[in-house]
């Protein structure tokens, strides 16, 4: 009887073991599961802290890959807007340039709350192109 408590009382502790090693080798798995978990962009970022500097590339993949779903991609650029690196504007930037409309407008939304020199040219560029069309000076508003 005894023997059999011994046993259930180290199966937790193994597999919690077993937990953090697969942890720590795996953090785009665990930030696919810290947004598809989540609850608000406050407790996302805590995670995200938590996952360690590796997070942060994780999220920026997954924020630009086209195979992700709609929910984890828009969870991901939403959070980029807290990040604030040079990595994190970047990807934001590549996004709203070249991204499907609404993943263009949540990265413009994230570079203008950002709101630094770096993100300006981004969100003027982005917002207005002017183009000369017959002489005239012709500003496509998007």
């Amino acid at each position: 009887m005894t023997l059999g408590v011994l046993m259930l009382a180290a199966v937790p502790f193994w597999w919690g073991l077993g937990f953090l090693s697969a942890k720590a080798q795996s953090p785009v798995r665990d930030v696919e599961a810290m947004l598809d978990a989540w609850r608000d962009r406050a407790s996302a970022r805590q995670t995200l802290l938590q996952i360690g500097p590796e997070g942060e590339a994780a999220v920026r993949s997954v924020a630009l890959a086209s195979d992700e779903t709609h929910l984890r991609r828009s969870r991901a650029i939403l959070l980029l807007a807290t990040i604030k690196t040079s990595k994190s504007i970047e990807t934001l930037a590549r996004i709203a340039d070249e991204g499907q409309p609404i993943y263009r407008c949540l990265a413009v939304q994230a570079l203008a709350e950002i709101s630094t020199e770096e993100t300006l040219p981004v969100l003027v560029n982005t917002a207005v192109r002017l183009e000369v069309e017959q002489n005239q000076l012709v500003a496509d508003i998007e």
